[in-house]
């Protein structure tokens, strides 16, 4: 799961396991989690 913003990128990798749904749920939930932390000043920087 990636964000990249003007002036970053920052890169997560995630292992959820075999189910293709909640693999997508789990995704989304995190990358939006991503964004809301970013807005806040409170991004933190994983790369994997």
């Amino acid at each position: 799961i990636a964000l990249s913003t003007a002036d970053k990128v920052v890169v997560r990798r995630e292992q959820f396991g075999a189910e293709r749904d909640r693999n997508r749920e789990r995704s989304a939930t995190i990358a939006l989690d991503m964004i809301r932390r970013y807005l806040i000043g409170q991004l933190i920087e994983q790369v994997d």
